[in-house]
């Protein structure tokens, strides 16, 4: 274990420290069957020494804090069916003041109808400290109807996510119409300021009714206010807005398509078995993961906002598989949003590969 450590987002204010390769150590062998448990009063650090190979486990139960070393090319993958946060447990990549400057993948591996359960005779509960003390416990606070998420649960729990990508605008607008099928690879945006860069992935969002209209493309140049695309331009975006008079005098309408970067640093996914060959909405898989934070716990400030959530949601009107439910005291108001392509932040404009709820409520 750990007195000190060094790194971005090393120290933490919870007591005892341990890696990854100390835990994988003590514990030997940690596979999909493995529940980590990282105890009250621990500190679990995702050293750089992980980095860059596969991290496959049952799941994650956090009562103290996950962290992890950070370094420009460290690219952390790991693969659960769950990571919940409860009882004060927090789930951290970066801080406010050491932005992450890595890559990390989290992937949600439960299969549709996968009961949350960390009691069966066939997984493991390893612990980073004193063993998990009631796992019936939260078995029954999470139930069988919230598997395949990343959960913060009660108060002082919390999930927080600072990237350095996150100065990158979120989204802009098209500054102009473009007409789709006549092979046009450029479009203009409304902020020169984006901090966009050529290879980032950017999405357009259908202008219309029809959800498979939204088209994805990579940058390969940069003027301006002009992009570049990869590939040429399929369906018509509109670009402009319209003014109209009401009771209330003048009135502009902005029915301008949206512009969202893709690509970040931290990925928040779901494991679906997309089939390119047909529409979305033509999809046989449709259970994504989703991200919780429930009972008081901490709402994540807005840095956590700028990963990508993808194959995030379920499809149909399931209301507890929204892609983001975040529920707090604080908030009193419910909004809901559905959108059609890639979720890139729950608070802008965005798309998503099935449709997708995101509710604030009190």
């Amino acid at each position: 274990m750990h007195d000190s450590h060094t790194g971005h987002n090393a120290m933490h204010a919870n007591g005892t420290e341990m890696t990854w390769s100390e835990y994988v150590a003590m514990h030997g062998e940690v596979t999909e069957d493995t529940i980590v448990h990282v105890s009250a009063g621990t500190t679990l650090i995702f050293d750089t020494a992980s980095s860059g190979t596969p991290i496959n486990i049952g799941g994650m139960v956090i009562e103290g804090a996950v962290v992890f070393e950070d370094h420009a090319s460290a690219n952390y993958d790991i693969s659960t069916d769950f990571i919940l946060a409860a009882h004060g447990g927090k789930f951290e990549i970066g801080s406010a003041q050491d932005m992450f400057e890595g890559e990390i993948t989290i992937s949600l591996t439960a299969d549709e109808g996968q009961p949350f359960d960390i009691t069966s005779d066939h997984l493991a509960v390893h612990s980073t400290g004193e063993p998990m003390a009631n796992p019936q416990m939260f078995e029954k606070m999470i139930g069988n109807k919230n598997n395949n998420f990343v959960m913060a649960m009660g108060e002082g729990s919390a999930i927080n996510v600072f990237v350095d990508d996150a100065e990158k605008s979120a989204w802009a607008k098209l500054d102009a119409a473009v007409s789709g099928g006549e092979g046009e690879n450029t479009i203009t945006v409304d902020n020169e300021q984006t901090g966009w860069e050529v290879g980032d992935v950017i999405a357009i969002t259908s202008s219309y009714y029809d959800l498979n209209e939204s088209e994805q493309f990579t940058i390969v140049a940069i003027d301006g206010d002009t992009i570049t695309l990869d590939g040429a331009i399929e369906f018509d975006h509109i670009g402009d807005t319209q003014t109209y008079e009401n009771q209330n005098g003048e009135k502009t309408a902005d029915f301008r398509a949206n512009v969202m970067l893709l690509s970040r640093d931290v990925t928040f996914q779901g494991d679906v078995d997309y089939d390119p060959g047909k529409k979305i909405n033509e999809q046989t898989d449709t259970f994504g993961g989703h991200i919780m934070v429930m009972n008081g716990a901490d709402l994540p400030s807005s840095p956590s906002l700028n990963s990508w959530a993808s194959w995030i949601g379920w499809a149909g009107i399931r209301c507890t598989r929204m892609s983001w439910a975040m529920k707090a005291a604080l908030w009193s108001r419910t909004t809901r949003s559905t959108t059609p392509f890639r979720t890139v932040s729950p608070s802008t404009p965005q798309t998503t590969r099935r449709s997708t709820t995101i509710r604030f409520s009190k």
